[in-house]
């Protein structure tokens, strides 16, 4: 370890002359990874209390490779190793592993497609075949804690990681503020509406492990928790995260205690009273326009519908074959200022729109039907 950890650092040193302060990064996080590799599974309870911190390291010199690709490739790796060995089955059957496997597949094809065929706009394969790396790479945790949490005393200490990952994250965006882009809270992620979506997700877990729990101190500290991520996420001001919560809050809510549900659903009712200000006006979204009765939508909304609107046009075009895994991005703005939209982004903001449009009608039905496994 000692020998690899000197390699490392000359290379990074010397070969790609990084900064002093960015080596010695490298260095202590490539301490942590041999000690993961000596214990895997304390590198599996790591992962969720570190994983939105990792945008903190700094990026690696090789395209495509990111801490979090090296993290997980660190705790699988020696894992794995020892169940092959061994000749043990690595893998055990599941539910998900096929569908996630074809839809990478698909993505793999549609930039083959996009390459091969262009639209007539611009197409970077190189930078969608890196994505689909990535992308494949966050899959690869599905299959990794499957291999590796057999018992059910593991699956606990992994939801509790979870529940630790939530509240650090939580707690560094309060201390943070809402310091983003439009008065938004951004947290260590960086991005309102990633904090949104990681907060959701991990939310939803946190409470319905009070439903389990019979220690009163274990539910008190959930209900913290889960409190103290909400406030989090009304900071943030994603305006879909808060929705993804409250679904996934309502139906935890209606699997554990029907009591739970009339209380979530008076919490809602009495918003207006206990709501911050500028979650209310970030919710309303509408502006009075002069000497009219009309009102106009506020410029996030409208910029989205008229991404939208075009994002219809792109589906019109290529309603079969799609533009190819991330091929949106180039396409959108030009066609939008051919259809005369001033507002159009490089971005879908609509997952179910961005897979019809950059995998086609069969690559939809794969991420629609991958969907409905994960909800059943």
């Amino acid at each position: 370890l000692v020998l690899l950890l000197m390699a490392v650092v000359l290379l990074l040193d010397y070969a790609f002359d990084l900064d002093p302060h960015r080596v010695v990064k490298v260095a202590v996080a490539m301490g942590a990874f041999g000690t993961i590799l000596v214990i895997p599974k304390f590198g599996l309870l790591l992962l969720p209390v570190v994983a939105p911190f990792l945008p903190w390291m700094p990026p690696t010199p090789l395209p495509g490779l990111n801490v979090i690709n090296l993290l997980l490739f660190s705790i699988f790796g020696t894992f794995a190793a020892g169940k092959i060995l061994r000749r043990q089955p690595l893998v055990p059957r599941n539910r998900l592993g096929g569908l996630l496997v074809l839809l990478v597949v698909m993505c793999a094809l549609s930039v083959v497609r996009g390459a091969a065929f262009p639209t007539g706009y611009t197409y970077d394969a190189f930078f969608a075949a890196t994505n689909v790396f990535r992308s494949a790479t966050t899959f690869a945790t599905y299959f990794i804690v499957l291999a590796m949490v057999r018992e059910p005393r593991e699956r606990r200490f992994v939801w509790f990681a979870i529940v630790l990952g939530l509240l650090a994250e939580a707690v560094v965006t309060i201390l943070y503020g809402r310091t983003g882009r439009g008065g938004r809270a951004v947290g260590s992620i960086g991005q309102a509406n990633d904090l949104g979506a990681f907060l959701a997700l991990f939310a939803v877990p946190a409470l319905a492990g009070l439903f389990g729990l019979r220690s009163r101190f274990g539910k008190v500290f959930l209900l913290g928790v889960f409190g103290v991520a909400s406030l989090a996420l009304i900071m943030s001001l994603s305006r879909g995260s808060m929705l993804a919560l409250v679904a996934g809050v309502l139906l935890v809510a209606w699997l554990s205690s029907r009591w739970a549900v009339i209380v979530l659903l008076l919490a809602l009712l009495l918003s207006p009273l206990w709501a911050p200000d500028y979650l209310k006006a970030r919710i309303t979204s509408s502006v009075d326009v002069e000497a009219s009765d009309q009102a106009t939508l506020d410029m996030a909304s409208e910029a989205r519908l008229q991404t939208w609107q075009t994002m219809l046009q792109v589906i019109q075009d290529h309603p079969l074959d799609g533009v190819g895994f991330t091929g949106l991005g180039y396409i959108l703005p030009d066609i939008g200022e051919g259809m005369g939209l001033e507002e159009v982004k490089d971005s879908a903001h609509n997952t179910w729109l961005r897979m019809l449009s950059e995998l086609g009608i069969f690559g939809l039905l794969v991420f629609a039907w991958l969907m409905w496994k994960c909800f059943a």
